[in-house]
């Protein structure tokens, strides 16, 4: 092609994102939701918010849409982030790595590193990528950048300042912000975008899926898409009115008047995180106590950022319960059990023994009693803390059940208030013994001065415990 022939076509590729991707990518075949995307670029549109469920493509056009922006318009920054680095060097750079590979024709002679999320064309043609918890990376970008695009990937997942940084960077009439994420938590953040004029919303259910709709795709993309059998499954494993349908199946946000305590974000970034057994050096372990027919008698035990259950099963004896708790008090670890009821008599046992055991009552008093209307409210909003900031835990479907399950309310006096363990069991049919002894380990100890010499402080990252709050 001639100098002219190839003004034009780049003129093309730049109004024209789903002209650019026919042309490099011939047997790729975008699906409805995927054109409306790239249409909405077309159009003029330079801010898009996209609610998103399970397995519909969006870190794939993420990754198309940051080729596009790199290759064809110079000057351009193309900047894109989720919260863990994990998402963000082996979900979205992974694409953008993949189809660097497989385009038609070569995109630029500098491609992606293969290791780190960077692509340096030129020094006024790159993209790159970071966590969103190093807005410290956007410091310095201002003048000179050209034409800016920002990817936003599982945007329900960040907080804090990496938001103020992107749009400190996307100032230009022509610069693009795309936030798209599965909409697990009333994030304020992202739920603003749909009540934003200046944002474009779409939303895309696993119903809008081609394998639902019908529309005509290859079998290769049908396959790569989510399927009716995973939805059907989600349903019965966490029922229709679930947080989790909400946001994997329908894409919409939970309900305002039963705001889930635990986005589902927070779950996956703690059962993805490395294990980190020095961490603080702690060595904490929680009982729950099993005090009807069906409830389990659970243990969890934690070792520097890395939680586990080492024990769970049906109602047993009191002096059972306590030699289990002896066993971890010999091993060297801090217990808390649920003293509420029959708990009460596990640890008076070990007291009997002459050792150490904090007895915490979850409906007692908070420590920090002007944010939190009891200690299980306290306990499981620092659980909150500790699964966003370092916690790990292993991948256990009852356990992810329990925590994406459980709901909170501000009560009149501005307090947080996490639901009763009654409460949860007449909505679910079960107790939530894992998650009830997971916060018992994580944050039981505070409320016994004998065990604990942290009184207030978030053990895990040094904050008090309503910082969280903020």
């Amino acid at each position: 092609m001639n100098k002219t022939t190839i003004a034009k076509a780049v003129g093309l590729w730049r109004r024209s994102p789903s002209r650019w991707v026919t042309d490099f990518f011939p047997k790729v075949h975008l699906w409805s939701k995927q054109r409306e995307i790239l249409e909405a670029l077309e159009a003029g549109y330079r801010r898009i918010a996209i609610k998103a469920a399970h397995a519909v493509s969006k870190s794939h056009t993420c990754g198309m849409l940051a080729c596009w922006n790199n290759t064809v318009f110079t000057p351009s920054l193309t900047f894109t982030t989720a919260p863990t680095w994990r998402q963000v060097n082996a979900v979205l750079w992974k694409e953008i790595r993949t189809q660097f590979g497989t385009a038609r024709f070569r995109l630029s002679a500098k491609g992606p590193l293969p290791k780190s999320p960077e692509w340096y064309i030129a020094s006024d043609q790159r993209a790159f990528g970071a966590s969103s918890d190093k807005p410290d990376k956007l410091q310095g970008l201002h003048e000179g950048l050209g034409r800016v695009m920002c990817l936003a990937d599982e945007a329900c997942g960040i907080e804090g300042a990496m938001w103020p940084a992107i749009y400190s960077i996307v100032t230009g009439a022509e610069d693009i912000l795309i936030a798209v994420g599965n909409p697990d938590w009333r994030n304020p953040d992202f739920m603003r975008m749909f009540a934003d004029p200046s944002f474009y919303p779409i939303t895309i259910s696993a119903y809008d899926s081609p394998n639902f709709t019908g529309e005509a795709v290859p079998e290769s993309l049908k396959r790569a898409l989510v399927s009716r059998s995973w939805v059907d499954d989600l349903i019965a494993t966490y029922g229709e009115d679930s947080p989790i349908v909400a946001s994997k199946v329908r894409a919409e946000f939970p309900e305002e008047d039963a705001q889930t305590l635990i986005p589902l974000s927070y779950i996956e970034a703690a059962e993805q995180r490395k294990v980190d057994l020095l961490l603080d050096h702690r060595h904490d372990a929680g009982c729950d106590v099993a005090r009807y027919g069906t409830d389990r008698t659970v243990i969890y035990r934690i070792d520097g950022n890395s939680a586990a259950c080492v024990h769970q099963s049906g109602k047993i004896s009191t002096m059972e319960t306590a030699g289990l708790c002896m066993q971890q008090i010999m091993a060297g670890y801090r217990v808390a059990v649920d003293d509420t009821g029959v708990g009460g008599g596990v640890t008076d046992r070990v007291r009997e023994q002459g050792k150490s055991i904090g007895a915490v009552n979850f409906g007692q008093a908070a420590k920090d009693a002007e944010h939190f209307k009891n200690a299980r409210s306290e306990m499981f909003w620092g659980l909150r803390i500790w699964l966003r900031d370092i916690g790990h835990i292993e991948s256990d479907g009852d356990l992810r059940r329990e925590l994406v399950n459980l709901r909170y309310k501000v009560d009149s006096s501005g307090r947080i208030q996490v639901e009763s363990k009654d409460d949860i069991r007449k909505r679910l049919g079960k107790s939530p013994d894992k998650a009830d002894a997971l916060a018992l380990a994580v944050a039981g100890h505070i409320y016994n001065s004998t065990i604990s010499s942290l009184a207030d402080d978030d053990w895990s990252t040094g904050r008090n415990l309503s910082e969280g709050l903020l």
